[in-house]
């Protein structure tokens, strides 16, 4: 079983590769492939953050882990209903913060 540093450690890693491969907006929109690995990647990222212990999500209250966790479901489950523009937004605004947080909360541990 995982414990919280590993699922901490998934997202960072899963952020990076966001990061490095999901730079641009129009790729994003017209090619399949990678809509594809974006949301499975943020899939990865709001299921590691769901299975974090309570103590870890509570004691960082200040991350979005709701929303996190919300994004995972609705691309989990929303299929043909996604909107690309709402991918794009977390990647390219929302991805670097929480990267950013959870490191801080990996340095803290």
């Amino acid at each position: 079983m995982r414990d919280d540093r590993q699922r901490l450690e998934d997202i960072i890693e899963t952020c990076s590769n966001l990061e490095r491969h999901i730079t641009d907006r129009d790729a994003l929109a017209s090619n399949p492939l990678v809509q594809a690995a974006a949301q499975r990647w943020l899939e990865v990222i709001g299921e590691a953050a769901a299975r974090l212990s309570p103590a870890i999500r509570d004691q960082y209250r200040d991350v979005a882990w709701q929303e996190v966790i919300g994004m995972r479901n609705i691309l989990a489950h929303g299929y043909f209903d996604i909107d690309v523009a709402i991918v794009w937004q977390a990647i390219s605004r929302d991805i670097p913060h929480l990267r950013q947080q959870v490191e801080v909360i990996l340095s803290q541990l």
